[in-house]
């Protein structure tokens, strides 16, 4: 009897090890995110998908046209990934990302172009029970100079 109890408790510890390890390592941020209205908010929007085999998909503003999106497919490897419009075309930046726990990601975003910054760096968060995100980023020019600092609150709208 109790040979067979560990032949089962057994079973059951493989099997759970089994399936944690196939866990994708951003299960937490795998939603569609919307950011909570506020003085400042700009209509922001992030979808963050499961691409498979490791990967992420995240597309910026998913609920407009195609060539006003931005996608971006890759690792949180530490390697930068290019952008793509939802049409294809080049978006003219980069995204790199690094995990630093089961919720915590580190990031940071450059682009080319007409725009006041160059690189975004910053911390997404996603609460303890998934229903939200924090976004903490500072833009900075291209000598390096902080020129914003910014705080976004998203909801989860699955």
């Amino acid at each position: 009897m109790q040979a067979r109890f560990n032949v089962l408790a057994t079973t059951l510890l493989l099997a759970t090890l089994a399936s944690a390890q196939n866990v994708h390592p951003y299960s937490a941020f795998v939603a569609n995110w919307h950011e909570v209205k506020g003085p400042k908010s700009v209509g922001m929007s992030q979808s963050f998908e499961d691409a498979g085999d490791g990967r992420f998909r995240l597309i910026l503003f998913p609920q407009r046209a195609p060539a006003a999106q931005t996608i971006v497919e890759g690792r949180c490897d530490g390697r930068a990934y290019p952008h793509v419009h939802g049409d294809g075309s080049p978006a003219a930046s980069t995204f790199t990302c690094k995990l630093t726990g089961p919720r915590k990601m580190e990031y940071v975003f450059t682009q080319t172009g007409e725009s006041n910054w160059k690189t975004s760096t910053g911390t997404q968060t996603v609460s303890a029970d998934g229903k939200s995100l924090t976004l903490d980023a500072v833009h900075r020019d291209k000598d390096g100079k902080s020129v914003e600092i910014l705080h976004y609150d998203f909801e989860r709208r699955d």
